[in-house]
């Protein structure tokens, strides 16, 4: 009687660890499934004039003044904007813009400057940025007119492989 006592215990045991065992394993078998890849979208340059902005001047780090930055640099984009196409950018004067344009200046630790800029049309956006190697912002203003314009005035393309061709 002691010796079936112990195996009763021993094989209760065994039984016992055999279902834990068996109530861990995963019921299906989880596949890692590639996201589909977003369409690519292209948008034609803007043909029209002129072009009303409004800009949302911002930075990523403690600027001296950023409220003076904010009644400043939209002139002084719009001007550099306005010497690559002739007259073709307006300030968006309580009316309805074509374009909001996002620039949200950045620094590193060593004093250069760059910019993150987003650009809302319509019936799309784009979005770029410029490395942080700006000693100036005069010069960095310039490349963000820059790329600015070249997105009203050819067009761009988002998530599309190869060369853009809007």
């Amino acid at each position: 009687m002691k010796k079936l006592k112990s195996h009763f215990w021993s094989i209760s045991t065994f039984i016992l660890f055999f279902a834990m065992a068996i109530a861990c394993v995963p019921t299906q078998h989880t596949t890692y499934k590639k996201s589909k890849p977003e369409p690519c979208i292209t948008h034609k340059g803007l043909n029209y004039s002129p072009v009303l902005v409004t800009f949302y001047i911002s930075g990523s780090y403690n600027m001296e003044s950023l409220s003076n930055a904010q009644n400043t640099v939209p002139g002084i984009l719009l001007s550099k904007m306005n010497n690559l196409s002739y007259n073709k950018y307006q300030i968006a004067n309580g009316v309805t813009p074509n374009l909001n344009l996002y620039v949200d200046y950045k620094t590193d630790s060593y004093g250069h400057y760059g910019a993150d800029i987003k650009g809302y049309v319509y019936d799309g956006d784009f979005h770029t940025w410029t490395e942080n190697n700006f000693v100036t912002f005069e010069r960095l203003d310039d490349e963000v007119a820059s790329k600015v314009n070249n997105y009203i005035m050819y067009g761009w393309c988002k998530n599309c492989p190869g060369p853009c061709n809007p």
